[in-house]
């Protein structure tokens, strides 16, 4: 909980409103990053498993 109120904190001014978009920025960077990492290895698990069935 205060990580978020030291964030949300200063929003009236420019330096404020700039971290919660640098903030946002990067939470969404992240959530793209982890989704590509666990497709990427789900695929090549999947892949892997089904190679050795054969």
């Amino acid at each position: 909980m205060r990580l978020f109120n030291a964030i949300t904190e200063d929003t009236g001014s420019s330096f404020g409103q700039m971290r919660q978009v640098l903030v946002a920025a990067l939470v969404i960077g992240f959530l793209t990053t982890a989704g590509f990492v666990g497709a990427t290895w789900h695929s090549r698990h999947s892949v892997g498993k089904h190679d050795t069935e054969d």
